[in-house]
């Protein structure tokens, strides 16, 4: 991995919505723990808090295009379906949903715009505040 700070968040933002493409939840603990990891590492210094932000971007951000989407997990099951709703759209399995063209375009353009963001407006230099230094200042009070 780089050793900038910058790439660093990047990466994690990157990762996170990787894996909120297959699991929402799976996501929120991936990339908890990788964040965790990152902030721990000596030979790089990090804001802890954009590492928190960066690992909840999958959540906010593609998650709802993904394998875990509840409004295409419903489309998908006859079961979940009212029978009048059923009547009226049939079942959409992800090909009619998140599969389409369209969804993986905006997804795409979505990871790209806020890895891009993320990687822009990390804090650089005296501007970074570790997890080791804000806990430290907390306990000497």
């Amino acid at each position: 991995m780089s050793k900038s700070a910058a790439t660093a968040v990047s990466f994690v933002v990157l990762l996170s919505m990787s894996v909120s493409f297959l699991n929402w939840g799976l996501s929120l603990v991936f990339a908890g723990l990788l964040a965790r990891a990152i902030a721990r590492r000596g030979d790089l210094r990090v804001d802890y808090r954009v590492l928190g932000a960066a690992a909840f971007r999958g959540l906010g951000a593609v998650w709802a295009l993904g394998l875990s989407s509840s409004a295409a997990l419903l489309q998908a099951t006859a079961a979940s379906l009212p029978p009048e709703l059923l009547k009226v759209s049939g079942v959409l399995d992800f090909c009619a949903t998140i599969f389409t063209w369209q969804s993986l375009v905006l997804r795409a353009v979505m990871m790209a715009l806020t890895v891009s963001v993320t990687h822009l407006s990390a804090p650089r230099g005296g501007a970074i505040r570790l997890a080791s230094t804000s806990a430290s200042r907390r306990n000497s009070r």
